[in-house]
Formats: structure tokens, C-alpha cells, sequence
């Protein structure tokens, strides 16, 4: 399994101390996995794969210790990002305005380029409530989060990648599938572990 492979090579380039913190870690539930697939029937599998591996890494609590490492990356290396746990999947969808649309929240700003940008890919009327938000960056996702997006456009592929970014906002596509996400950073050398390089 591709999910297999990355956490393999990943933990390579992870300096000793991290790897003492997620050897406390442990795989999700198969109550937490079913649920997970419950409420995104079209969840892809290599993230569940990925979730057996380590239940998550986003202020998630194992035998009383809270982790919080950023074991993934995006097209922007200065932003490793945390899994989210497949119960923090789940309730992000409970919380999330469900109801609310990328039109919705940014009106006419959507014809001003400089202060918002939509892939092409991306329905602006799909619910937000409809992307599946698997991870978070490092400032808790208030600079920019990753999407599995089921209801894209036609020029779309259901299951694509989101990757939101703030400030000037934009959403924009970066793969067309879980696999192929986690293909993108294996071949850029997990680049954003250049934060465990500054960090410890």
C-alpha cells in the first residue's frame, strides 16, 4: 500500500525525538474507521490505510500524551500540516457551516482575482459541508487546510484534492486523488520536514 510506503520513508526523515513521541501513537478504532465511512461513503481508501497506521496527529491524545506533529505536506513545503483523526473528520463535518458555499461566503468578491482565486475544478455551490477535511496546518488551519473533494465540476474529479490557502484566499486543486497527493510529496523528498530542521 502506497499509505505503507509514505509513513515508511516519512519516518526516516523525522529527527529522533519526534519518532519517541509517535512511537506512543496507535491506529484508528474500527469504530472511528466504519464511521468515518459512514459519513463519506467515498472516503479513499489509502487514507483510511493511512489511519490504521496512526489514528492522527492534530492535538490527538494517546495513553494521556497530546501529539501534535505535522506528518504531511502540500505544494507549499513552508506548510506541513497535521492529520486530523477520523473522529476529528467527522465532527469538523458537524461543526462545518454545512450549508455555506464558496459563493456564499465571498459574494462579489469572487470577480475581484486579487483577494480570491477558484480552480476551475471546484463547484462554488458545493456545500462546504461535502469536502472531507483530512488536515490542518501547522497555525490550526488558519493559513490554509486540505480538502478530499467529492462534488467537483465537470473539468473536476470527484475524490480531487483542495488545498485552501489564506490571505489572498484561494482553493485550488493540487491532486487529483488521495494517491496521488501522497505520491506528490514522496517525490519531492517530503520537503516540509524542513520544519523539523528549524523547529528541533
Amino acid at each position: 500500500m502506497l499509505s505503507h510506503h509514505y509513513w515508511t520513508e516519512l519516518r526516516k526523515r523525522l529527527p529522533e525525538t519526534i519518532l519517541q513521541e509517535l512511537a506512543q501513537t496507535t491506529g484508528a478504532s474500527t469504530e472511528n474507521i466504519e464511521l468515518l465511512k459512514m459519513t463519506y461513503p467515498e472516503v479513499p481508501l489509502e487514507l483510511l490505510h493511512l489511519l490504521e497506521l496512526i489514528g492522527g496527529t492534530y492535538h490527538e491524545s494517546y495513553h494521556g500524551q497530546i501529539i501534535s506533529i505535522p506528518i504531511l505536506g502540500s505544494d507549499l513545503y513552508e506548510y506541513p500540516y497535521y492529520l486530523k483523526s477520523a473522529s476529528q473528520m467527522v465532527e469538523e463535518k458537524k461543526k462545518r457551516l454545512n450549508n455555506e458555499t464558496i459563493r456564499t461566503r465571498y459574494g462579489e468578491w469572487l470577480d475581484q482575482p486579487d483577494l480570491i482565486t477558484v480552480d476551475p475544478r471546484i463547484d462554488i455551490d458545493a456545500p462546504f459541508g461535502d469536502w472531507l477535511n483530512f488536515a490542518d496546518c501547522i497555525n490550526n488551519g488558519g493559513t490554509s487546510s486540505l480538502y478530499i473533494d467529492f462534488t467537483p465540476t465537470e473539468q473536476g474529479n470527484s475524490g480531487q484534492i483542495i488545498r485552501y490557502l489564506h490571505d489572498p484566499d484561494s482553493y485550488l486543486v493540487i491532486a487529483p486523488d488521495f494517491e496521488h497527493y501522497l505520491q506528490s510529496i514522496i517525490e519531492a523528498e517530503f520537503d516540509f520536514t524542513q520544519f523539523f530542521d528549524e523547529e528541533y
